[in-house]
């Protein structure tokens, strides 16, 4: 298990964070996503998706601007794109449960645009969490899933997050370890 500090952007990467905190977990993410634009002359910034709750979309933006990094000037250039998890969620879900074919259609076209200049995608959700929230735990594990099938053709690195309280409240303790199952890493925002 890895700390959030040590997450690195690579293609195909899937961590899951089950946080303490609302602050450790913006903290966390605001250094996932800061690393994706540092510019260098033989690496370009990263796209960065973030589909997450307002409250959380806010947050992340004070921090990042907190820290130096101009998010208007990136959101101009394309290279950050937020997204409320709520919103994004209904426009894919089909009986309390992700259509395929609809998730593809609202994620897929991120994911193409960013490879076409040629820069790595970061990219962080809570969905499955909201969705785990609501004890819809199989549509939070088939949504997982859909994550994983969209990395066998497209590259793109995915941080997700669920809240460690929501998780232990959870009496299904094997939904929880296929939730980790579904990740390359577990990573623990302090």
């Amino acid at each position: 298990m890895a700390g959030a500090h040590d997450v690195r952007s690579a293609p195909h990467d899937h961590v899951v964070d089950f946080y303490g905190s609302d602050a450790s977990l913006v903290s966390a993410v605001g250094r996932y996503v800061a690393d994706g634009f540092v510019d260098s002359a033989d690496v370009e910034e990263d796209v960065v998706l973030i589909i997450a709750t307002g409250a959380h979309r806010h947050a992340l933006y004070g921090w990042l601007a907190s820290h130096g990094v101009d998010i208007e000037d990136k959101v101009e250039r394309g290279l950050y794109i937020p997204l409320d998890a709520a919103d994004t969620l209904g426009a894919f879900m089909v009986d309390g449960v992700p259509d395929s074919i609809r998730f593809s259609a609202v994620i897929e076209p991120f994911l193409r645009d960013a490879a076409d200049t040629g820069r790595d995608v970061r990219a962080f959700g809570e969905m499955v969490s909201l969705l785990w929230d609501e004890g819809n735990i199989a549509g939070a594990t088939a949504l997982e899933d859909l994550w994983n099938g969209l990395a066998a053709w497209h590259h793109f690195s995915l941080y997700c997050a669920y809240s460690a309280a929501s998780m232990a409240r959870s009496a299904d303790f094997g939904a929880v370890g296929r939730v980790r199952s579904q990740h390359s890493e577990l990573v623990r925002s302090k």
